[in-house]
């Protein structure tokens, strides 16, 4: 999917893409992907469920992070050049 369908309003969140739910996560439709730069340094992968506050997820990507996620930071990493 190009477009995100649940509502999300961080305003530092660039929007990377979406997928379907893995089996440890809720049941929906779609999860769609943002990767948040606070600019200094630290970088989040978020993925959100549902428009819902607390539906989401994120994670600190350290080097163990799994191949697919990698994936989506490397592609947020080629938009910002």
């Amino acid at each position: 999917m190009t477009e995100p369908v649940h509502d999300h309003d961080c305003k530092r969140c660039q929007f990377v893409g979406s997928e379907a739910p893995e089996l440890h996560e809720p049941l929906t439709n779609q999860v769609d992907m943002y990767v948040c730069d606070d600019h200094a340094g630290r970088v989040t992968l978020i993925r959100r469920f549902g428009s819902d506050g607390p539906s989401y997820a994120a994670t600190d990507p350290r080097p163990n992070l799994p191949a697919k996620y990698q994936r989506v930071l490397n592609a947020y990493r080629s938009l910002e050049s």
